[in-house]
């Protein structure tokens, strides 16, 4: 069936075709928009908190209202330009009356009365007032002014500095919470997988009930501590919300910058550099002046105040008035007796300033107690940090002498899972106390109200990994046909970190074996099997039971698997403990098998610890099966 199509089909194909184009960036564009969570660093928060904080917009608001103040003092000191235009409709014509004999007998004769204009008049008015002498009142109206409006630009500026200081500290603050939640999930993790471990023991009859009671409390006081970091972690991040303007139900993260810093500035010269920089400080210094000036305008009413005014009028020419008519006037305006208003007046502003003099010297006395207060806060904190380090230190080798220790079946499982909590716990120690570290710092330079980044020197920081534990209890699940574990979800990695080596190290990987060849190449490097029996007993030769001993005669297999997925995922789930284990392939079965089992006895315990460690139940063979 043959289909065509014409131009106009053509078109409108073309046409859909567009639109297709058009819309779908859009909609995806939407739905980004909508579905995307807002990744904020630091810089950015204090960037939207400057712009939606509601005190810095009050503050702005008194800047303006300062700084009209002193435009409005300063258009005193200038002449003043004024015009009156006035229109005046008579309800008839003005006229003068004379009177009979006014001039003389007879002059005039009889009551006579004279126009004197139209019914209607006006008259405008220019004029220019120009003061001349008020005793210094304008210009220290004017000065006052300037003073509260660099008082009003020191307190907008000490403003920004307060809101950045709050997103610092509420910024750092989440950081920490989030911290503080990391660790109370992994602790509560070991503790579920101690609390597994102790209730097996427990229907073996190794453990008591008291001490199986002793697990549960630990384990439901970490629930409790877990529930508590995710409350403070919500409580953080809407206090930081409100700080940079966003609303409560936007999803933000954080974008994490450590920096371990130390500060090398001295507690004298931070004093000297609060004492110059401090914005509420200089913005107090200007109230002073103000005040200053304030004494000056009340003195000024002692003196006269003087003006000049000039004026031009044009008016309707009368038979008594003329149309123009220049004026100059000069004012002089003196109260000489006010009822001692004028000295009260002075004193008040006097009272005013003193009280603000002693009120600067008491907000000095602070900030200089503040700076040092703040500066012990850091150098404190510095110390927090090395203790810090130093007990991570400690449990980084307290943990990898206990995993050799476990890995040798010498400790059992608890005590793998207490060195793992405390090398989580210190570890989440020293990220808080760098946070806390930074804090300081942030406050230390409010204080100073100063960039003090070049008094800091960046410090190391110890690496740490993010994984640590021995166990994966990702992994601790179902069991197949055979009764060995198995597990349907994502097999973990080959490559492992271990987080007490250096950073950037791992172990190597491991490759499952497909045949038999690596039994067979353990075999001839252990020579046990090229050796016949008579020559262990010749002279020379240790006895028989002792050089049997010695000799690797026992293998694990811990499960086998028609599946390799489910091999693979059983081996790498034990190979950090049993770094030798290795997957044979044999009859169309993947097995998973550990050598190098020195004595019957040993391999028992290994397989006590598959089943407590891992949940895997394995059995012992003989080497030849």
């Amino acid at each position: 069936m043959n289909i065509k199509f014409g131009k106009e089909h053509c078109s409108v194909i073309v046409t859909q075709v567009k639109y297709c184009f058009l819309f779908v960036p859009a909609i995806l564009f939407i739905c980004n928009q909508v579905y995307a969570v807002q990744a904020l660093t630091l810089q950015e928060c204090i960037t939207l908190a400057l712009k939606n904080n509601d005190s810095i917009r009050a503050s702005q608001s008194n800047l303006e209202q300062h700084q009209q103040e002193t435009r409005i003092s300063r258009s005193e000191l200038f002449p003043k330009f004024k015009s009156n235009f006035q229109y005046t409709l008579f309800d008839r014509a003005p006229s003068f009356a004379i009177e009979k004999d006014a001039f003389a007998p007879g002059v005039p004769a009889s009551n006579a009365e004279l126009p004197a204009g139209e019914s209607s008049t006006y008259a405008f008015t220019l004029a220019v007032e120009q003061p001349l002498f008020t005793g210094g009142n304008l210009t220290n109206r004017h000065s006052r002014s300037k003073m509260q409006e660099e008082s009003s630009r020191m307190g907008l500026e000490n403003t920004k500095s307060s809101a950045t200081l709050k997103v610092k500290l509420a910024y750092y603050d989440v950081l920490k919470a989030v911290k503080l939640k990391e660790t109370a999930y992994h602790s509560l993790k070991l503790k579920e997988e101690l609390m597994r471990v102790t209730g097996e023991k427990h229907k073996a009859g190794a453990v008591n009930y008291e001490e199986l009671l002793l697990v549960k409390s630990d384990l439901s006081r970490d629930k409790l501590e877990l529930l508590k970091s995710e409350n403070l972690i919500k409580i953080k991040e809407k206090a930081l919300k409100n700080v940079i303007g966003l609303n409560t139900d936007d999803e933000i993260s954080l974008v994490e910058e450590l920096e371990n810093k130390k500060l090398i500035i001295g507690l004298n010269e931070s004093r000297d550099m609060a004492l110059n920089n401090r914005k509420d400080l200089v913005a107090f210094n200007y109230m002073l002046k103000s005040s200053r000036d304030e004494i000056k305008i009340a003195e000024s009413s002692y003196y006269p105040q003087s003006s000049v005014t000039g004026s031009y009028t044009r008016q309707r020419e009368t038979s008594v008035a003329n149309p123009d008519l220049w004026a100059l006037m000069l004012t002089i305006n003196w109260n000489i007796f006010e009822w001692r208003k004028t000295g009260a007046d002075v004193k008040r502003a006097e009272a005013k300033h003193q009280k603000l003099t002693s009120e600067y010297e008491l907000l000095k006395k602070d900030i200089m107690l503040e700076v040092e207060d703040n500066w012990f806060k850091v150098i404190e904190a510095e110390e927090g940090v090395k203790a810090a380090e130093l007990k991570l230190i400690y449990a980084k080798e307290h943990y990898k002498n206990t995993s050799l220790k476990f890995k040798e079946a010498l400790l059992k499982t608890a005590e793998l899972l207490a060195a793992e909590t405390s090398l989580i716990k210190s570890r989440n120690e020293y990220i808080n106390s760098i946070y806390e570290l930074i804090q300081a710092i942030s406050l230390f330079e409010f204080t100073v109200s100063a960039d003090v980044t070049p008094f800091l020197v960046k410090e190391s920081i110890q690496p740490f990994s993010e994984k640590t534990s021995e166990i994966n209890m990702d992994y601790l699940g179902k069991t197949d046909d055979s009764g060995n574990n198995e597990n349907k979800e994502k097999p973990l990695p080959d490559r492992r970190v271990d987080p007490c080596l250096p950073a950037g190290r791992s172990p190597a990987e491991t490759k499952p074996i497909q045949n038999e060849s690596k039994l067979q190449e353990e075999k001839k490097q252990n020579n046990y099997d090229k050796q016949p029996l008579q020559e262990l007993t010749k002279p020379g030769h240790p006895p028989l039971k002792a050089t049997i001993n010695t000799i690797r005669i026992y293998t694990i297999q811990v499960g086998a698997f028609r599946n390799a997925s489910n091999a693979q995922e059983v081996l790498n789930k034990i190979i950090p403990a049993y770094p030798n284990a290795y997957i044979i392939t044999i009859n169309n079965f993947n097995k998973v098998r550990i050598p190098g089992i020195n004595s019957k006895s040993q391999g028992v315990r290994i397989l006590r610890e598959l089943k407590e460690a891992f949940k895997l139940e394995a059995i012992l063979l003989a080497e030849n099966n």
